[in-house]
Order: C-alpha cells, then structure tokens, then sequence
C-alpha cells in the first residue's frame, strides 16, 4: 500500500498506523519525518536513509532498532510502550545514530551505557525508564536539556559535570538531597516535585535559574523565594514537617553544611554512641567539626550545657 504512493512522499513526514507488517521501508528515499504508531510487531524492517531527520514511535512493541541505517537521523524519540512490565532494554547500536542531537524514552527498561557514546545529544528524556544509576551519562557533556523523571530512586551524582545543562526536570526521583547541583551555573529551569527534599538553600547559588517546580516535597527553607532571578516558581502541597523539624529548620536556614537538618545530626549522634562516646564527648567533636559554624556551635553549646539527651532530641 505504502509503496502505491511511494513518487508522492518527497521532502515531506510520513505517519504509519495500526499495521501489522511492513516488509520494507528502504524505498523512502526523500523522506524528512517519519512516525510510527500502533505497530504489532518487534523489529522496525529494513530502512536506510540519508534525509529522514526525525522518527517518533508512539504505542508500539519494536524491541530491535538493528536493522536501521539513517546516517543524519537527528531526532528519535519513542513513547508509551503499551506494556509497561517489559523490561527488556532496547537494542541500540551506536553506529546507526552518530549525529543524534535528541533522544526520547518513555516506558521503557533502558540500558544507558551504550547511550554515553552517543556524544552530541543535546537533549536527553528518559521517563519511567527503570533507572537507578544515571552515571553513564557523564560523558554527555553537551546536554543543555535533561529529563530523567518517574524512576522511584537515582543516583544523579554525575549530573553535575553536565554544565550546559540550562534545563532540568528530576521528578519523583527519590531525591532527597540536592548540593549536588551546585555547579550547575547555567541552569535556567529546574523541576525537583515530587520528591523528599528538606532543604532546598544550595539553590541559591544558582544565579541563572529564573523558573523552578518543587512542589510535593518536604522542604522547610523557603527563603528561596527571595532568589534574586527568580520569574516563576511553585512550593505546593508540601508535607507537613513536625513542630520540632520546622523550629530547627528556622535556627539552621543559614548553615550551608551537608550535616544541616536535626536528622543528620542525629544520626551522627548515634554513630559516635555506638562507640562508647558519652553525649558530651559526642557534642565535642561535632563542636571540633563545625568550629567554623557559628551559629551551630552556639546550637550545641546550648544543648551540651544543659546535657540533653540524645533520646529527647531525636524524638
């Protein structure tokens, strides 16, 4: 049927619904553009091209990209996997995309290590993909734009040598902790919903990021609002922190230190318990610590006067 019309596609997109079987696509000489949508089968038939630029796949089962062979494609995306559960990653060879500059994944188990060759990606979505390791992607450094959102728990510890990156979306991604993207200077959007962040100050050093979305966290700074730059931004439907978090939170607001929520503290407290260190040798070597935090020091020499208990204060 498609190659009826085969003199007629020139220079133009060609959308391929609802079939069952295609024998060959290598005919598509001029084609541009290029969407595949409801296909029922698991490998995309022979297709090389010089022209198509763009391919977009939207509800379908294609398992195996191996038998494509477009030189200039520049754009891919593929969305919806109609079965969610497969978790079978995606065949990719490099060698068929060395000019890819967009990637779009969307329900699909992905194995990211052969995507860390693919060098000039601009933009990078990855969604409900399964990850919990986004390392591979360090070597992607000419991302302005990335999406890793609806992966549950990741380690995005590499993000931060991405510092063209000027946008970025992590939602629901487990993050709980967010220092790591600090050298991220020219980042202008930043979406971080739906996580468990606390505190949300190292944002502060960002002075190019204009638009921010950290609505459904737990966050208890909300001084970021007086970020300079700041055009648009959303702290919604936030958790509702304990009396003793929020009180804390507003003694602690200015401690820029890893070690800056009651919880953390704790923890410490409890790891130097552990060794047989009374709460006043605790107090003293976080005191010994922290020395060039004033204002903590000033926290704990109240508590190590009036020798609270380590029990009390993590209740």
């Amino acid at each position: 049927m498609i190659q009826k019309y085969q003199n007629k596609i020139s220079g133009g997109a060609l959308t391929i619904k609802n079939s069952k079987k295609l024998n060959c696509l290598d005919f598509l000489y001029n084609l541009d553009i290029m969407r595949l949508d409801l296909l029922n089968f698991n490998i995309i038939p022979k297709l090389h091209s010089q022209t198509i630029l763009q391919i977009s796949i939207f509800n379908s089962f294609i398992l195996s990209f191996e038998e494509i062979q477009i030189d200039n494609l520049e754009a891919l995306g593929i969305y919806n996997h109609q079965n969610l559960k497969q978790t079978q990653p995606l065949k990719l060879k490099i060698n068929q995309f060395t000019k890819l500059k967009e990637l779009y994944i969307q329900g699909w188990a992905v194995d990211l290590q052969p995507l860390s060759q693919i060098t000039r990606l601009t933009t990078l979505k990855l969604e409900w993909c399964q990850l919990d390791d986004a390392n591979s992607i360090r070597p992607l450094t000419n991302l302005v734009e990335l999406s890793i959102n609806y992966n549950k728990s990741i380690d995005i510890s590499s993000v931060q040598h991405l510092t063209k990156l000027s946008k970025l979306s992590l939602m629901q991604s487990g993050l709980i902790n967010i220092d790591i993207l600090c050298p991220l200077q020219n980042l202008r959007q930043l979406n971080i919903s739906w996580n468990s962040i606390v505190y949300i100050q190292p944002l502060i050093k960002l002075k190019n990021l204009s638009s921010l979305d950290a609505t459904n966290n737990k966050i208890l700074d909300m001084h970021i609002e007086r970020h300079p730059n700041f055009s648009r931004f959303n702290f919604n439907n936030q958790q509702q922190p304990t009396k003793k978090e929020v009180n804390f939170a507003n003694k602690m607001r200015n401690i820029h230190s890893p070690t800056s929520s009651l919880k953390q503290i704790c923890k410490k407290l409890s790891q130097l318990k552990q060794r047989n260190i009374i709460f006043r040798q605790s107090i003293t070597q976080l005191l010994q610590a922290y020395s060039h935090n004033q204002f903590l020091v000033q926290t704990l020499t109240i508590f190590q006067r009036i020798n609270v208990l380590e029990d009390n204060i993590c209740q």
